[in-house]
Parts: C-alpha cells; sequence; structure tokens
C-alpha cells in the first residue's frame, strides 16, 4: 500500500522544515502522494508565494490546495450544521483528505485536528505543537 499525506504550511511545516522536506521525498520515494493543505489566503499571489515557499523549504508535493475562502463560490459546502461559520470553514480541509484518500494528517490547529478525529476517525492525525 502507498502511503498519502496532508500537510498543513504554518505552524506544522514552518516548525521543522528539513523534517518534513525529508518525510516529503520518502514519501514520494516509495510512490506515494503529498498534499500541502492549508488555510492561507486563497489569492493567486498568496499561491504563487507558498508555492515559492515551499519550494525554498525543498518540500516535494503533488498538489497544493488552498481551502477557499469563506463565502466564496469555490466554498466547499459543509453539510454539519451543529459547527460554527470557522469550523464549517476548515471543514474544507477534512473534505478535501476524504477525497483525496489521504491517510495522515500533520496539523497544528486544534480545531482541524479535533474535526478530523470527529468526520474522518479513519485519517491518522499527527498533532504538531
Amino acid at each position: 500500500m502507498t502511503l498519502n499525506i496532508a500537510l498543513d504550511i504554518d505552524g506544522t511545516i514552518t516548525s521543522n522544515p528539513a523534517f518534513f522536506a525529508l518525510l516529503s521525498h520518502s514519501v514520494h520515494g516509495d510512490g506515494g502522494k503529498v498534499f500541502v493543505v492549508t488555510s492561507r489566503s486563497n489569492t493567486a499571489a498568496v499561491e504563487k508565494e507558498t508555492r515559492a515557499e515551499l519550494t525554498a523549504y525543498e518540500i516535494a508535493f503533488d498538489a497544493l490546495y488552498v481551502i477557499a475562502d469563506r463565502g466564496s463560490e469555490q466554498q466547499i459546502p459543509c453539510p454539519h450544521d451543529d459547527l460554527d461559520w470557522y469550523q464549517q470553514y476548515l471543514w474544507q480541509k477534512v473534505k478535501f483528505c476524504t477525497d483525496h484518500d489521504v491517510h495522515i494528517i500533520f496539523e497544528d490547529d486544534d480545531k482541524v485536528v479535533t474535526l478530523f478525529q470527529r468526520f474522518a476517525p479513519d485519517i491518522q492525525v499527527f498533532h504538531v505543537r
């Protein structure tokens, strides 16, 4: 079985870029996929800057997914009405990972970790502190 992982950037990759560069290349070397999933602003300029940052960190990745800004046409609708607006916004990370067969996510945000535990318990979460 190949391993597919997702990496958050701020507070995760930025906490130890050398480790995540090594991990991303190892996963690629074994035929797995690496997805970078972030809640940075969803603009072309931010995406371009983020790609340059990931290159500087030497992160090997298959796709960069910047979750859609709240209220935009691209925002993935959250079916969980019991969540507040911010949790519904962050839920897009869960949806992306379940849709892309992610096995492990590395994430520092407590709210995101809780969402994965609740809505995607089959995805292993490594809570970066």
